[in-house]
């Protein structure tokens, strides 16, 4: 992060401001997870009106090099003062749509992130299971031949090793939203819930890398297809 020489009284509106401001409604739906989230829209509705109260305002401008696109978050103050950080941008698709979709969802995590707002649904909220009557009966399957289970990947860690995964996240200052992201990418799961041993020791690992969820994601975008 940037910052002007002096931020003293960007310090203080800034505090003040985080004191006042509200969560954004959850106005929209992930279709993926069939989880509510806040959109960008919903965000700066919140974050404008009580920066500007405040004499704040933030500015969000993307920028590329030869290599790659990132997207420039700078928080001003009346007095001149500034804070800034710098989000390396990460294509699905490299085309326009594929980079204004990642503008988007990048704007919403800084953005979201310098005010101090959740945008989503607790990360391990729990997942809505049908209900005995939505269950259709499957019928009985013919025996097979018994197979050996790797234990590993059926035991799931306990409260402490939970605790001990956030804990490793906080100092990699990988957020709940990339967090969230990485295990859907990587695992297919979208709650530490449903971690098995194998997959919470392989975040753990990485996570003790300290490397930050930006470089995670350009190395795995980089891998052959077909790994994970």
């Amino acid at each position: 992060m940037k910052t002007s020489e002096a931020i003293n009284e960007l310090a203080t509106a800034y505090a003040k401001a985080q004191g006042e401001i509200k969560d954004a409604a959850f106005d929209s739906v992930n279709p993926h997870f069939k989880s509510k989230y806040a959109s960008l829209t919903a965000g700066l509705i919140q974050i404008r009106a009580v920066f500007s109260k405040n004499g704040l305002s933030i500015i969000q401008t993307p920028f590329s090099t030869d290599h790659a696109y990132f997207l420039s978050t700078k928080i001003l103050h009346s007095s001149g003062q500034w804070l800034e950080s710098e989000l390396k941008l990460i294509l699905q698709k490299n085309d326009m749509q594929g980079l204004g979709a990642a503008l988007t969802y990048a704007r919403r995590q800084a953005a979201f992130a310098f005010a101090g707002i959740a945008g989503d649904e607790d990360l391990d909220g729990a997942v809505d299971m049908p209900k005995p009557e939505q269950r259709k009966p499957t019928p009985n399957p013919a025996p097979k031949a018994p197979t050996r289970v790797n234990v590993a990947d059926q035991a799931k860690p306990n409260e402490a090793q939970i605790k001990r995964l956030y804990t490793l996240a906080n100092l990699a200052n990988w957020s709940r939203d990339q967090a969230k992201a990485y295990m859907s990418i990587s695992f297919k799961i979208t709650s530490t819930k449903d971690l098995n041993l194998n997959q919470y020791d392989s975040f753990c690992n990485l996570l003790e890398q300290k490397k930050t969820y930006d470089d995670v994601m350009f190395e795995k975008q980089a891998e052959p297809k077909g790994m994970n």
